[in-house]
């Protein structure tokens, strides 16, 4: 696909910020700060906190896949079939709800 003839999709802001940014620099002086804040809620910083804990958590739990792995040489493991598949079925539907 080809977009040509753009022209008059610019809006009258168009290159108001190369302009200013130019000024800027011919002056050397920094061109202020709007003024804008972010206040995050309470909630929101909650969030932020239980983030930065579960990043720093193990990925894996070392003690379960060592006793799975004892199980498993030891030929004591027992799957059962229909618990294996309803935890399939259980993801597949998370991940298409989600």
């Amino acid at each position: 696909m080809e977009v040509g003839k753009t022209r008059g999709v610019k809006g009258p802001e168009f290159g108001r910020t190369e302009a200013v940014a130019g000024q800027a620099r011919k002056s050397g002086k920094a061109i202020p700060d709007s003024g804008d804040a972010v206040t995050l809620s309470g909630g929101a910083q909650d969030i932020a906190r239980l983030a930065a804990a579960a990043n720093i958590l193990p990925d894996v739990r070392s003690e379960k896949v060592a006793a799975l792995q004892d199980a498993i040489g030891s030929g004591t493991y027992q799957v059962q079939g229909a618990q294996v598949a309803e935890k399939l079925l259980r993801e597949v539907i998370v991940d298409t709800t989600v």
